[in-house]
């Protein structure tokens, strides 16, 4: 399975999984630290949990421990809200792809050019935007 590194983007640094005892405040460090979060499906749709080794797990508490992001113990709960994370792209820059840049007179008007959008839907007129060319995702500029 694989593991990731938490970086908080103002200070660049890692929220450490190994900085805290149960039911305390994780801290952060500015190198990675040895053992990563690993992310699997929470109870809710489109939410993550947060685990590492050991049975650490990342929790947003409530308003008694003043909403600080603790260890919660198990690694194992699933549906308790303070446990669960939905994971958003802000930087998007910096994250690697394999997705070609094409401008729009690259892609011809004959039958054999399939494009799909990013759910998946076929198209047949394209804008400014991410399509699958003929099974090739790329970045079309009008």
């Amino acid at each position: 399975m694989s593991t990731y590194d938490i970086v908080n983007r103002q200070m660049g640094e890692y929220i450490n999984p190994l900085s805290a005892a149960n039911n305390q405040q994780l801290s952060t460090s500015a190198n990675s630290p040895a053992k990563g979060w690993t992310f699997s499906a929470a109870d809710t749709d489109g939410y993550y949990i947060c685990t590492a080794e050991g049975g650490i797990q990342l929790h947003q508490a409530n308003s008694g421990m003043r909403y600080k992001i603790i260890n919660c113990g198990s690694g194992t709960n699933t549906s308790d809200a303070g446990c669960q994370f939905k994971v958003k792209v802000v930087d998007i820059e910096n994250i690697p792809s394999s997705i070609e840049a094409v401008y729009s007179d690259s892609i011809s008007d004959s039958e054999d050019v399939v494009i799909y959008d990013m759910l998946g839907w076929r198209v047949d007129n394209i804008t400014s935007g991410f399509y699958i060319v003929n099974g090739t995702k790329m970045l079309v500029r009008l």
